[in-house]
């Protein structure tokens, strides 16, 4: 509030009779001023005390945090604290080392620095009170309190915002001891100890403190040789002659210097025995910058200027991203400068030195050390910054009141106290975004990184640490884990041999990876970004896509507060990779069934037993929107509808009537008649109140397709065009009764109901869909759907509406109808069960109706669209269950019924073990089991569906089953390798290391030229740690096939490691 003074101001008689209640409100004001201070100072301070706790523990710890808080628990009690006590001071470290001795929660080791940062904002009240008065104090105490970065670094264990607070009242001491200086009366040169003691202290006690704080309070100690003489000047408003002149003047100066000088003593001890390597550090490193064996981080130029201004105000990547609120602060600042320099000249250029003489000084020492340069290293400046703003508020307030009020000088006070709420609402109002900003930003997340790493990877994975990674994430890693040197590809691939997935770590903001490393990781594993820091992921299972298991670490990397685009962008990659995969082994699988069908004899062939087979479909998982739509624009991209769909599905993910508009715009240029884009187009503009834009987009509709009667029922929507109001109460009594008997499942009662309804108002959905769901509980499901086709052309917007239509099309046996209209459904709302329901029974239609044959890509897609409405609908809801249970055991019984590959009579031995082979494929292990088995009762002799039952046996866990009828064919056919391979690979499987390898060289005696029976065993004798055995059958089978390079490689790491 701006300081009130009616002493310098006078009123005629009619003025003051008219305005009397001005000078007795400010009168009041003014004698109340002390107290209203101090509750405006103590709101403020919850204000910030609030701010600043609030989510104080919910980021990560940081690399710089946790570098300083590891750095704190080393060494003595005392110090030295490890490797940072050459940076840094070692009081924080010491008060680090104190709080997590107590408590290693965020929210602990962040404390102080929230306490110290609430502290700095009552310090700046004192300091902007001491020199300019009330009102600044409280408003630049008011603007520190929303400041960002002061907020940024209150969060923060680190020692940035108590040296920010030091420094504040290092000025506030500094101040105050040339006030004292400049009024000292003769009578107290006496007491010239005393005196001094009582001066000089606080300023002592503070500034030796802020240099065991941090170094850079070297340059804040340093500048009050130049701002106190200004000090000086300001307080006692004399000549610049004066200092030289006037004793009382000198002996201040003096007295500064002995204050130094003790300051000095105190701070020697560090000076000796740590500052001195710190000095020899960055000396080193200046030598080895300008000899070009340590290139700089940091250029100095005009944008390091630019960022720091930009900082100081939002404290976001750009001043773009508060276009009004940025300049508005910086011109508040320009302007409280020019006041400072015009009329407060000396307290002007002391305050600019403070502000403006650390930026080019640190910043040529982090240029001239190859140290990196932030605005932080200035947090202690924006105190004095917000000052400034304060001081540019109340400066364009009086300015202001000056010009408003010309002739009526009392009631100049209350026009700047106007200006000055207005601004500072407008202040308040700027904050909110950049506010907002900070809260959603996270900080490195090595706690996410962590908390995946501990809970997801099984005892049969990896953990894989680049060395970027190493340090950090061991602060919050209790699971095991292995460093990567630099054969990144060579050990990561060695460990995919030995494991089931690897979980690989970096940091992305340190050393980048070679070229050839990074496209490794690019194409050979899932991404997994998060805030700086990067999780690959890679499954290695035999018979596995690399990608299969990753869908569940993106939803564990996100976070309901705090905002990560880079988390969503991956994942939709990610869905869209998964879905092309899944589409291309269905492909893959139907080409297979059908060659091993159309063969006239069926060879035996056994899959490769390395570790690196080709993989096969992941298991089938609940669908999403996306990941269809995105298949949907692979195969028709030119496709209307398609297009309009992406639109449909842009405004349910949150986007502008104008960015789904380029979608349902080019549906329209595709198609000119595509009325669904003209009718999601137009409702999403009546939505967001652009009727006349809605209206518009019908009239084009309708000139394309005047009888559509969607178009014309939003015409005369948007139109406001009269309805039939006096049908109103008996429509809506007809439209209850009619869904009152749905309820009791009164069909033929909600039929008349329904008709009764639509006579009264032909031109509303509800009855009609009333009278289709009429229609479907008596089973008629043709007039159902026609009900429910009337619905959608009257509200073609709601999703339910397509979703009813769709099932029905499904019911009738029009799959691709149906699934068209569940595809539209799930694009406008993929929330809703029932869409989800409606398009699992319209693939289910298409995967079965060409019985005796199967469709496999529309089953897999029958089963993801139902499982996500098994995910949505309500607990009590089984429907779609039974639905996927019944289109299961169809698939099934048409699979064991007749081959997928039409190759002649049912009784055909090669057809049925294709049959079996699909049933084990697609996971029906118990109706491959039941083919085979009938098959071997068929001809005991029949190898080939031996293996199968041995297969299928192992596929339900019933493995000594398994291991039974694999020795059993190992005794019936002694020259047959493979049945030792099975048997090897299961009793792996149950940690019998032993018994595998003795299966597997079994396996090499009986098929000695068989390079992948030599493989199999080598990848064994490695995992049993038995080098040279594995080293000589990687040679064996190298020389049987001299093209595996993963065998390759598997043998030269171990020689290497010899």
């Amino acid at each position: 509030m701006p300081e009130i003074n009616l002493t310098e101001t006078t009123a005629t008689a009619p003025e003051a009779r008219r305005g009397a209640w001005i000078p007795a409100l400010i009168d009041w004001l003014n004698g109340h001023a002390p107290a209203i201070e101090l509750l405006l100072l103590a709101l403020i301070l919850l204000l910030a005390a609030g701010l600043r706790a609030y989510h104080l523990g919910l980021k990560s710890l940081w690399l710089d945090e946790i570098f300083f808080v590891n750095a704190s628990q080393q060494g003595g009690l005392l110090g030295p604290y490890g490797a940072l006590s050459v940076a840094h001071p070692p009081a924080y470290l010491f008060l680090m080392r104190l709080v997590s001795s107590l408590s290693q929660a965020e929210w602990a080791l962040r404390l102080p620095a929230m306490l110290a940062s609430t502290v700095g904002v009552a310090a700046l009240w004192a300091l902007g009170r001491r020199l300019f008065g009330r009102a600044v104090g409280l408003l630049a105490a008011f603007f520190l309190a929303l400041s960002p970065m002061h907020l940024e670094f209150a969060q923060e264990a680190h020692s940035y915002a108590l040296f920010a607070t030091l420094s504040t009242l290092l000025l506030w001491g500094l101040y105050r001891a040339a006030q004292r200086e400049s009024g000292e009366k003769p009578a107290q040169r006496g007491r010239s100890v005393r005196f001094w003691l009582s001066t000089w202290l606080p300023f002592v006690l503070v500034a030796v403190l802020s240099l065991y704080i941090h170094y850079y309070a070297l340059a804040a100690v340093g500048l009050s040789l130049l701002m106190f003489p200004l000090f000086l000047l300001a307080a006692s408003a004399s000549s610049l002659s004066s200092l030289w002149r006037d004793p009382a003047k000198r002996r201040a100066l003096l007295n500064l210097i002995i204050a130094l000088a003790i300051v000095g003593l105190a701070f020697l001890p560090q000076l000796i025995s740590q500052l001195a390597p710190t000095v020899i550090v960055a000396g080193q490193r200046s030598v080895a910058v300008e000899s070009g064996t340590l290139q700089p981080v940091f250029r100095l130029d005009f944008k390091a200027f630019a960022d720091t201004l930009v900082a100081f105000v939002t404290y976001r990547p750009n001043w773009a991203s508060d276009p009004l609120f940025f300049p508005a602060v910086t011109l508040l600042w320009l302007a409280g400068l020019v006041w400072l320099l015009a009329r407060r000249t000396a307290a002007g250029i002391a305050l600019s030195l403070w502000m403006f003489l650390p930026l080019p000084l640190i910043a040529w020492f982090a240029y001239r050390t190859g140290f990196s340069f932030s605005p932080r290293r200035l947090l202690f400046i924006l105190p004095v910054f917000m000052l400034v703003v304060a001081t540019g508020v109340t400066a364009i307030a009086r300015w202001g009141a000056a010009i408003v009020t010309p002739k009526h000088p009392s009631r100049r006070p209350l026009v700047m106290g106007l200006i000055t709420g207005v601004i500072v609402l407008a202040f308040i109002k700027g904050s909110y975004d950049p506010l907002s900003f900070y809260y959603r930003k996270p900080k490195q997340d090595w706690k996410t990184l962590a908390a995946i790493l501990n809970t997801q990877p099984s005892d049969r994975d990896a953990i894989a640490l680049l060395p970027s990674a190493n340090g950090p994430v061991q602060w919050y890693l209790t699971a095991d884990a292995s460093v990567i040197g630099e054969n990144l590809v060579g050990e990561l691939e060695q460990l995919c041999q030995e494991h089931d997935a690897i979980y690989v770590a970096q940091a992305t903001t340190r050393k980048p990876l070679s070229e050839e490393d990074a496209r490794y990781l690019a194409e050979n594993t899932i991404q997994v970004p998060l805030k700086d820091l990067m999780l690959n992921y890679r499954n290695c299972r035999p018979q596995a896509w690399y990608g299969a298991g990753a869908e569940k670490l993106f939803a564990l990397a996100q976070h309901d507060r705090l905002s990560f685009a880079p988390i969503r962008r991956a994942q939709q990659e990610f869905e869209t990779l998964s879905a092309q995969f899944v589409q291309e082994s269905i492909q893959s699988e139907q080409a297979a069934a059908a060659a091993q069908a159309a063969s006239p004899t069926a060879t035996p062939t056994e899959p490769p037993p390395t570790p690196t087979p080709s993989p096969t479909p992941p298991p089938v998982v609940a669908a999403d929107a996306r990941s269809l739509l995105a298949a949907m624009v692979r195969e028709a991209p030119d496709d209307p509808l398609t297009q309009a769909r992406l639109g449909a599905f842009a405004l349910q993910e949150g986007a502008s009537p104008a960015e789904a508009g380029q979608y349902f715009q080019r549906a329209i240029e595709l198609d000119s008649a595509t009325w669904l884009a003209y009718e999601l187009w137009a409702n999403s503009l009546a939505n967001t109140g652009q009727i006349s834009e809605a209206l518009q987009l019908v009239d084009q509709g309708l000139a394309v397709a005047p009888a559509n009667l969607a178009l014309q029922t939003m015409q005369a929507r948007f139109g406001d065009a009269p309805g039939a109001a006096t049908a109103d109460d008996a429509y809506t009594q007809a439209l209850e009764a009619g869904r009152s008997a749905l309820r009791d499942r009164n069909w033929d009662d909600a039929i008349s109901a329904a008709q009764q309804a639509i006579a009264l108002a032909p031109d509303r959905y509800e009855p009609q869909l009333v009278l289709g769901d009429a229609n479907r509980g008596l089973n008629e499901f043709a007039q159902a759907l026609q009900a429910y086709q009337r619905a959608t052309d009257l509200a073609p917007y709601l999703s339910i509406l397509h979703g009813r239509q769709a099932e029905m099309l499904a019911r009738l046996g029009r799959a691709h109808d149906a699934i068209a209209a569940g595809l539209t459904a799930v694009a406008i709302d993929q929330s809703r069960w029932e869409n989800w329901y409606a398009l699992g029974r319209a693939y289910a239609v298409q995967a079965t109706i060409a019985d005796p044959l199967v469709d496999l890509a529309s089953a897999r897609l029958a089963e993801s669209a139902l499982l996500r409405s098994m995910e949505l609908a309500p607990a009590a809801n089984q429907t779609p269950a039974r639905v996927l249970d019944d289109l299961r055991a169809a698939v099934a019984r048409i699979q064991a019924a007749s081959p997928p590959a039409a190759s002649g009579a049912a009784d055909d031995p090669a057809a049925r073990r294709a049959a079996g082979q699909q049933s084990l494929q697609s996971g029906n292990a118990d109706q491959a089991l039941a083919i085979y088995r009938a098959l071997v009762e068929a001809d005991p002799q029949d190898r080939e569906s031996r293996m199968g039952v041995a297969a299928a046996l192992a596929a339900l866990q019933r493995k000594e089953e398994a291991l039974a009828e694999y020795r059993q064919i190992s005794a019936d056919w002694p020259d047959f390798p493979f049945a030792s391979i099975r048997q090897g690979i299961l009793l792996e499987e149950q940690g019998d290391l032993a018994g595998a390898i003795a299966a597997y060289q079994a396996a090499v005696r009986i098929a000695p030229d068989n390079a992948d029976a030599h493989f199999t065993l080598a990848y064994a004798y490695r995992r049993a740690d038995q080098r040279d055995q594995a080293i000589a059958e990687f040679e064996a089978g190298l020389q049987l096939d001299p093209s595996r390079d993963s065998a390759r490689d598997a043998l030269e790491a171990l020689q290497v490691q010899e």
